[in-house]
């Protein structure tokens, strides 16, 4: 818990400064760095991840469900059932080595972007 409470202080510090810049800069005072926007860091990366996290087999799906139902309404009979869930891409700036980076990023899913309670996750990382 105090990972999750510590990276969400962290990012809105991080959202707090964005927006300062923003507003300095409209009043001519303070620029952004370059590769900076109010979403985030957005210059090139070596690489990327993606994450995508789904609710477990054990867990009933009502969206999914919901979403079956409206796709076989709509003249597709073929979907016998929809599980929906959640996708991160991730830009990675270089540096790390792949088992490093695949450790901590399991480590985000696990305390940040998943719920271990309902969730499970799967960590991808591209080149």
């Amino acid at each position: 818990m105090a990972a999750r409470v510590g990276v969400a202080r962290g990012m809105v510090r991080l959202e707090a400064q964005i927006h300062a810049v923003g507003t300095e800069k409209r009043q001519g005072a303070l620029t952004a760095p370059p590769g900076y926007l109010r979403t985030g860091y957005t210059g090139g990366s070596a690489m990327k991840a993606q994450i995508y996290v789904t609710l477990k087999k054990t867990v009933l799906d009502p969206q999914g469900a919901t979403i079956a139902r409206a796709l076989q309404g709509m003249g597709h009979p073929e979907i016998a059932g929809v599980r929906q869930g959640k996708f991160f891409e991730i830009d990675i700036a270089g540096g790390a080595s792949k088992e490093a980076l695949s450790a901590g990023l399991n480590r985000i899913a696990e305390d940040v972007l998943a719920n271990p309670v309902i969730e499970e996750f799967r960590v991808e990382i591209l080149d």
